[in-house]
Protein backbone atom coordinates (compact mmCIF):
# COMPACT_ATOMS: atom_id res chain seq x y z
CA UNK A 1 0.00 0.00 0.00
CA UNK A 2 1.39 3.43 -1.18
CA UNK A 3 2.21 5.87 1.61
CA UNK A 4 -0.82 8.83 0.35
CA UNK A 5 -3.43 5.59 0.59
CA UNK A 6 -1.87 5.12 3.88
CA UNK A 7 -2.24 8.31 5.22
CA UNK A 8 -5.74 8.48 3.59
CA UNK A 9 -7.18 5.58 5.78
CA UNK A 10 -5.45 6.42 8.95
CA UNK A 11 -6.81 9.99 8.53
CA UNK A 12 -10.18 8.69 8.12
CA UNK A 13 -9.77 5.57 10.77
CA UNK A 14 -9.04 8.69 13.03
CA UNK A 15 -11.91 11.13 11.97
CA UNK A 16 -14.14 8.27 12.59
CA UNK A 17 -12.52 7.85 15.94
CA UNK A 18 -13.02 11.18 16.52
CA UNK A 19 -17.01 11.13 15.96
CA UNK A 20 -17.38 8.60 17.97
CA UNK A 21 -15.93 9.72 20.67
CA UNK A 22 -17.60 13.15 20.51
CA UNK A 23 -21.42 11.13 19.94
CA UNK A 24 -20.13 9.32 23.35
CA UNK A 25 -19.75 12.88 24.73
CA UNK A 26 -22.73 14.50 23.84
CA UNK A 27 -25.15 11.41 24.28
CA UNK A 28 -23.44 11.12 27.95
CA UNK A 29 -24.08 14.61 28.24
CA UNK A 30 -27.32 14.64 26.75
CA UNK A 31 -28.64 11.77 28.66
CA UNK A 32 -27.89 12.83 32.12
CA UNK A 33 -29.41 15.86 31.73
CA UNK A 34 -32.76 14.72 29.95
CA UNK A 35 -33.30 12.59 32.86
CA UNK A 36 -32.81 14.99 35.18
CA UNK A 37 -35.33 16.79 33.47
CA UNK A 38 -37.96 14.16 33.44
CA UNK A 39 -37.41 13.33 37.10
CA UNK A 40 -38.00 16.87 38.12
CA UNK A 41 -40.79 17.37 35.41
CA UNK A 42 -42.57 14.26 37.10
CA UNK A 43 -41.74 14.31 40.46
CA UNK A 44 -39.65 11.41 39.99
CA UNK A 45 -42.81 9.21 38.61
CA UNK A 46 -41.30 9.14 35.18
CA UNK A 47 -42.67 6.49 32.93
CA UNK A 48 -42.87 7.71 29.35
CA UNK A 49 -40.96 5.37 26.98
CA UNK A 50 -38.92 6.93 24.28
CA UNK A 51 -37.54 5.64 21.62
CA UNK A 52 -33.65 5.85 20.94
CA UNK A 53 -32.21 6.99 17.18
CA UNK A 54 -29.10 6.71 16.38
CA UNK A 55 -27.43 9.46 14.18
CA UNK A 56 -26.26 7.43 11.02
CA UNK A 57 -30.11 6.40 11.12
CA UNK A 58 -31.68 10.01 10.88
CA UNK A 59 -28.59 10.74 8.87
CA UNK A 60 -29.68 8.03 6.23
CA UNK A 61 -33.80 9.01 6.95
CA UNK A 62 -33.03 12.58 5.98
CA UNK A 63 -30.50 12.15 3.32
CA UNK A 64 -27.98 14.27 6.23
CA UNK A 65 -30.95 16.45 7.09
CA UNK A 66 -31.76 17.85 3.21
CA UNK A 67 -35.44 17.86 3.37
CA UNK A 68 -35.73 20.93 4.91
CA UNK A 69 -38.96 22.24 5.08
CA UNK A 70 -38.93 24.93 7.93
CA UNK A 71 -36.33 26.74 9.34
CA UNK A 72 -36.96 28.85 12.72
CA UNK A 73 -33.98 30.68 14.70
CA UNK A 74 -32.73 28.00 16.65
CA UNK A 75 -33.76 24.69 15.21
CA UNK A 76 -35.10 23.42 11.91
CA UNK A 77 -37.62 20.98 10.68
CA UNK A 78 -37.06 18.18 7.71
CA UNK A 79 -38.82 15.34 6.54
CA UNK A 80 -37.54 11.48 5.98
CA UNK A 81 -38.34 8.18 5.82
CA UNK A 82 -37.02 5.75 8.54
CA UNK A 83 -38.34 1.77 8.27
CA UNK A 84 -40.86 2.40 5.52
CA UNK A 85 -42.51 5.15 7.94
CA UNK A 86 -42.42 8.87 6.82
CA UNK A 87 -41.27 11.05 9.95
CA UNK A 88 -40.37 14.62 10.66
CA UNK A 89 -36.64 15.26 12.37
CA UNK A 90 -36.42 18.75 14.44
CA UNK A 91 -32.78 19.46 14.66
CA UNK A 92 -31.00 22.02 16.32
CA UNK A 93 -27.98 24.19 14.63
CA UNK A 94 -24.77 23.42 15.82
CA UNK A 95 -23.88 26.53 16.38
CA UNK A 96 -21.64 28.38 19.19
CA UNK A 97 -23.93 31.56 18.68
CA UNK A 98 -26.26 31.54 22.31
CA UNK A 99 -23.77 31.84 25.19
CA UNK A 100 -25.09 30.30 28.46
CA UNK A 101 -25.72 33.56 29.67
CA UNK A 102 -27.68 34.92 26.53
CA UNK A 103 -31.54 35.54 26.35
CA UNK A 104 -31.75 31.92 25.20
CA UNK A 105 -29.99 29.19 26.14
CA UNK A 106 -29.91 25.96 23.41
CA UNK A 107 -29.01 22.90 25.42
CA UNK A 108 -31.24 23.60 28.03
CA UNK A 109 -34.38 24.35 25.01
CA UNK A 110 -33.53 21.44 23.68
CA UNK A 111 -33.70 19.20 26.45
CA UNK A 112 -37.16 21.38 27.82
CA UNK A 113 -38.47 21.20 24.44
CA UNK A 114 -37.67 17.03 24.61
CA UNK A 115 -39.52 16.66 28.45
CA UNK A 116 -42.16 18.76 27.78
CA UNK A 117 -43.07 17.32 24.10
CA UNK A 118 -43.08 13.62 25.20
CA UNK A 119 -45.11 14.66 28.05
CA UNK A 120 -47.86 16.34 25.92
CA UNK A 121 -47.36 13.54 22.91
CA UNK A 122 -50.51 11.75 23.31
CA UNK A 123 -52.83 14.69 23.01
CA UNK A 124 -54.61 14.40 19.86
CA UNK A 125 -53.47 18.52 19.21
CA UNK A 126 -49.88 17.85 19.65
CA UNK A 127 -47.33 16.73 16.98
CA UNK A 128 -46.80 13.05 18.22
CA UNK A 129 -43.17 12.07 19.15
CA UNK A 130 -41.53 9.04 18.04
CA UNK A 131 -38.55 9.08 20.14
CA UNK A 132 -34.94 10.98 19.76
CA UNK A 133 -31.37 10.77 19.44
CA UNK A 134 -28.98 11.67 21.84
CA UNK A 135 -25.49 11.21 19.58
CA UNK A 136 -25.71 14.99 18.55
CA UNK A 137 -24.90 18.17 20.37
CA UNK A 138 -28.04 19.03 21.16
CA UNK A 139 -31.15 16.05 21.44
CA UNK A 140 -32.68 15.73 17.93
CA UNK A 141 -36.70 15.54 18.36
CA UNK A 142 -38.27 12.90 15.91
CA UNK A 143 -41.50 12.95 15.41
CA UNK A 144 -45.11 11.16 13.70
CA UNK A 145 -45.61 12.43 10.04
CA UNK A 146 -48.61 14.38 9.59
CA UNK A 147 -48.87 13.73 5.90
CA UNK A 148 -48.35 16.90 5.23
CA UNK A 149 -45.45 19.75 5.56
CA UNK A 150 -47.48 22.65 5.64
CA UNK A 151 -47.74 25.15 9.04
CA UNK A 152 -50.66 27.27 9.38
CA UNK A 153 -50.94 29.29 6.34
CA UNK A 154 -53.96 31.26 5.72
CA UNK A 155 -52.93 30.86 2.36
CA UNK A 156 -52.54 27.09 2.04
CA UNK A 157 -54.75 24.88 -0.48
CA UNK A 158 -56.87 22.28 0.50
CA UNK A 159 -57.60 19.68 -2.47
CA UNK A 160 -60.63 21.98 -3.06
CA UNK A 161 -58.13 24.45 -4.39
CA UNK A 162 -59.40 27.24 -2.05
CA UNK A 163 -57.69 29.02 1.02
CA UNK A 164 -59.13 27.93 4.61
CA UNK A 165 -62.42 28.30 4.62
CA UNK A 166 -63.95 30.09 7.81
CA UNK A 167 -64.52 26.47 9.14
CA UNK A 168 -60.98 24.91 8.85
CA UNK A 169 -60.28 28.50 10.18
CA UNK A 170 -62.79 28.19 13.49
CA UNK A 171 -61.32 24.26 13.82
CA UNK A 172 -57.65 25.12 13.85
CA UNK A 173 -58.24 27.79 16.65
CA UNK A 174 -60.36 25.54 18.86
CA UNK A 175 -57.73 22.57 18.50
CA UNK A 176 -55.00 25.06 19.75
CA UNK A 177 -57.10 26.31 22.30
CA UNK A 178 -57.20 22.85 23.53
CA UNK A 179 -53.44 22.14 23.80
CA UNK A 180 -52.91 25.28 25.57
CA UNK A 181 -55.58 24.30 27.88
CA UNK A 182 -54.15 21.35 28.71
CA UNK A 183 -50.33 22.76 29.31
CA UNK A 184 -52.52 25.24 31.78
CA UNK A 185 -54.77 22.60 33.90
CA UNK A 186 -53.43 18.93 33.43
CA UNK A 187 -50.43 19.21 35.15
CA UNK A 188 -49.11 20.09 38.74
CA UNK A 189 -48.27 23.67 38.00
CA UNK A 190 -49.49 25.20 34.78
CA UNK A 191 -47.13 25.53 31.99
CA UNK A 192 -46.74 28.60 29.79
CA UNK A 193 -46.56 27.84 25.81
CA UNK A 194 -44.98 31.15 25.12
CA UNK A 195 -44.90 31.44 21.44
CA UNK A 196 -48.17 30.87 20.03
CA UNK A 197 -48.16 31.46 16.47
CA UNK A 198 -49.04 30.14 12.94
CA UNK A 199 -45.26 28.46 12.95
CA UNK A 200 -45.84 26.34 15.67
CA UNK A 201 -49.00 24.96 14.07
CA UNK A 202 -48.84 22.10 11.19
CA UNK A 203 -51.94 21.02 10.08
CA UNK A 204 -52.21 17.47 8.93
CA UNK A 205 -53.80 15.92 6.11
CA UNK A 206 -57.35 15.86 7.79
CA UNK A 207 -57.37 19.80 8.39
CA UNK A 208 -56.22 18.70 12.42
CA UNK A 209 -54.00 21.21 13.84
CA UNK A 210 -51.04 20.31 15.58
CA UNK A 211 -49.17 22.34 17.94
CA UNK A 212 -45.26 21.66 18.03
CA UNK A 213 -42.02 23.20 19.71
CA UNK A 214 -42.67 23.46 22.96
CA UNK A 215 -38.79 24.98 23.62
CA UNK A 216 -39.97 28.14 24.91
CA UNK A 217 -42.39 26.66 27.35
CA UNK A 218 -41.86 27.03 31.16
CA UNK A 219 -43.91 25.76 34.30
CA UNK A 220 -45.08 28.10 36.85
CA UNK A 221 -43.67 27.61 40.48
CA UNK A 222 -45.77 25.46 42.88
CA UNK A 223 -48.14 27.52 44.33
CA UNK A 224 -48.02 30.71 42.28
CA UNK A 225 -49.33 32.55 39.81
CA UNK A 226 -46.08 33.85 38.06
CA UNK A 227 -42.87 33.41 37.31
CA UNK A 228 -39.94 36.05 36.60
CA UNK A 229 -37.89 35.02 33.33
CA UNK A 230 -36.46 36.61 29.78
CA UNK A 231 -38.54 38.12 27.48
CA UNK A 232 -39.34 35.37 24.85
CA UNK A 233 -41.80 35.25 21.94
CA UNK A 234 -42.56 35.84 18.63
CA UNK A 235 -42.79 39.93 16.98
CA UNK A 236 -46.58 40.96 17.19
CA UNK A 237 -47.50 38.23 19.68
CA UNK A 238 -45.65 39.24 22.77
CA UNK A 239 -47.76 40.50 25.40
CA UNK A 240 -47.13 43.43 25.93
CA UNK A 241 -47.53 44.00 30.42
CA UNK A 242 -44.71 40.87 30.06
CA UNK A 243 -42.82 42.67 27.95
CA UNK A 244 -42.74 45.33 30.23
CA UNK A 245 -42.31 43.37 33.36
CA UNK A 246 -40.67 40.01 32.43
CA UNK A 247 -42.99 38.32 34.47
CA UNK A 248 -44.63 35.11 32.71
CA UNK A 249 -48.42 34.35 33.61
CA UNK A 250 -51.19 32.27 32.24
CA UNK A 251 -52.35 35.51 30.50
CA UNK A 252 -48.95 35.78 28.35
CA UNK A 253 -50.86 32.60 26.47
CA UNK A 254 -54.20 34.26 26.53
CA UNK A 255 -53.07 37.60 24.57
CA UNK A 256 -50.69 35.31 22.23
CA UNK A 257 -53.50 32.99 21.51
CA UNK A 258 -56.01 36.36 20.84
CA UNK A 259 -53.50 38.11 18.23
CA UNK A 260 -53.79 34.90 16.87
CA UNK A 261 -57.77 34.52 16.69
CA UNK A 262 -57.24 37.86 15.12
CA UNK A 263 -55.01 37.16 12.23
CA UNK A 264 -57.23 33.86 11.23
CA UNK A 265 -60.33 36.26 11.31
CA UNK A 266 -58.23 39.13 9.37
CA UNK A 267 -56.01 37.02 7.18
CA UNK A 268 -53.18 39.38 7.61
CA UNK A 269 -50.16 39.37 9.90
CA UNK A 270 -50.07 40.12 13.65
CA UNK A 271 -48.00 43.39 12.01
CA UNK A 272 -48.39 45.34 9.20
CA UNK A 273 -46.72 48.50 7.41
CA UNK A 274 -49.39 51.44 7.15
CA UNK A 275 -49.29 54.14 4.58
CA UNK A 276 -46.63 55.89 5.93
CA UNK A 277 -44.59 52.56 6.15
CA UNK A 278 -44.51 52.11 9.52
CA UNK A 279 -45.02 48.74 11.64
CA UNK A 280 -48.49 48.59 13.03
CA UNK A 281 -50.01 46.09 15.27
CA UNK A 282 -52.75 43.83 14.22
CA UNK A 283 -54.99 45.56 17.40
CA UNK A 284 -54.22 49.11 16.60
CA UNK A 285 -54.65 48.36 12.86
CA UNK A 286 -58.41 46.99 13.73
CA UNK A 287 -59.16 49.95 15.74
CA UNK A 288 -59.45 52.42 13.21
CA UNK A 289 -62.30 49.48 11.50
CA UNK A 290 -64.15 49.29 14.87
CA UNK A 291 -64.20 52.70 15.26
CA UNK A 292 -65.51 53.18 12.20
CA UNK A 293 -67.95 50.33 12.44
CA UNK A 294 -66.48 48.55 9.44
CA UNK A 295 -66.56 44.89 10.75
CA UNK A 296 -67.02 43.39 6.79
CA UNK A 297 -63.90 45.70 5.94
CA UNK A 298 -61.72 44.05 8.49
CA UNK A 299 -62.95 40.53 8.05
CA UNK A 300 -60.78 38.54 5.34
CA UNK A 301 -63.12 38.41 1.95
CA UNK A 302 -62.57 34.74 1.69
CA UNK A 303 -64.53 34.41 4.62
CA UNK A 304 -67.46 36.58 3.96
CA UNK A 305 -67.44 34.42 1.06
CA UNK A 306 -68.72 31.27 3.64
CA UNK A 307 -71.08 33.31 5.39
CA UNK A 308 -74.75 33.49 5.14
CA UNK A 309 -77.34 35.25 6.33
CA UNK A 310 -77.31 37.26 9.60
CA UNK A 311 -76.85 35.03 12.48
CA UNK A 312 -73.59 33.61 11.31
CA UNK A 313 -71.75 37.33 11.28
CA UNK A 314 -73.36 37.48 14.71
CA UNK A 315 -70.80 34.76 15.44
CA UNK A 316 -68.17 36.70 13.20
CA UNK A 317 -69.02 39.45 15.56
CA UNK A 318 -68.88 37.09 18.41
CA UNK A 319 -65.35 35.58 17.67
CA UNK A 320 -63.65 38.77 16.80
CA UNK A 321 -65.14 40.16 20.53
CA UNK A 322 -63.38 37.10 22.29
CA UNK A 323 -60.51 38.13 20.12
CA UNK A 324 -60.53 41.72 21.82
CA UNK A 325 -61.19 40.20 25.66
CA UNK A 326 -57.80 38.15 24.67
CA UNK A 327 -55.89 41.36 24.02
CA UNK A 328 -56.96 43.80 25.93
CA UNK A 329 -53.89 45.38 28.10
CA UNK A 330 -55.99 48.01 30.83
CA UNK A 331 -56.29 44.66 33.28
CA UNK A 332 -55.16 41.81 32.02
CA UNK A 333 -56.11 39.67 35.24
CA UNK A 334 -59.86 40.15 33.07
CA UNK A 335 -58.83 38.76 30.35
CA UNK A 336 -60.64 34.94 29.97
CA UNK A 337 -58.77 31.93 31.28
CA UNK A 338 -57.87 30.34 27.94
CA UNK A 339 -60.80 27.06 29.19
CA UNK A 340 -63.33 29.61 29.22
CA UNK A 341 -62.04 30.68 25.73
CA UNK A 342 -62.05 27.12 24.61
CA UNK A 343 -65.21 26.36 25.69
CA UNK A 344 -66.68 29.43 23.85
CA UNK A 345 -64.66 28.47 20.60
CA UNK A 346 -66.15 25.06 21.05
CA UNK A 347 -69.91 26.85 21.02
CA UNK A 348 -68.84 28.98 18.00
CA UNK A 349 -67.50 26.26 15.80
CA UNK A 350 -70.52 23.61 16.80
CA UNK A 351 -73.14 26.80 15.21
CA UNK A 352 -71.12 26.54 11.96
CA UNK A 353 -71.31 23.06 11.34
Amino acid sequence: MSSSKSSRRLNSISRKSKSLKAASSHFLLNASALLAEFMAATNGKYDIPIRSFSADQLIKATNNFANVFHKARISFLCSGSFEGRQIIVKKFFDVNDFPSDSVYNTFSGSINSLVTTARMSKHKNVLRLLGCCLEFKYPVLVYEHPGTDHLLDLRLKPNNGRSLTWRQRLKIASDVANVIVYLHTAFDTPIIFRIINPTNVMIDQNGVAKLFDFSYSIALPPGKLQVEDDIIGVTGYIDPEYYRSGLVTQTVDVYSFGVLLLVLLTGNGATRKDEDGYQVHIVQYLSNFMANNQFKELVDQKIMEDIEGIEQEGKLQEFLDLALKCVQEEDKYSRPAMIEVAKELKQIEKFFR
